[in-house]
């Protein structure tokens, strides 16, 4: 895995951890809201969002898109048909993860 890959990672790693902290110092805020995700449903959600982006905005393969997100292939699929797009850029989606 190249160091971009790694930072990339690690950022999105510790956006979802302050996701889980704020929710949990916070839950009443979100509990009407929205309903709240384990940390494992949020990383599934947001790589869904990404193979979804790159699969229909990019037109990628399912192998392509495995190798750039670091991912087994069988779970690009997975996510690809459990999750609906709902952005419709990667800058978006790095909105949303720096957002909350």
């Amino acid at each position: 895995m190249t160091k971009t890959k790694q930072n990339r990672n690690k950022q999105l790693k510790q956006y979802l951890k302050k996701l889980q902290e704020h929710d949990w110092h916070k839950p009443a805020t979100y509990n009407n809201k929205i309903a709240t995700r384990p940390i494992k449903d949020l990383v599934d959600y947001y790589n869904a969002q990404m193979v979804l982006v790159l699969r229909n905005n990019f037109h990628q393969s399912l192998e392509s898109v495995a190798s750039i997100l670091d991912i087994p292939k069988v779970k690009v699929f997975r996510l690809s048909e459990k999750y609906e797009q709902e952005f419709d850029s990667i800058e978006e989606i790095q909105e949303a993860i720096q957002n909350g």
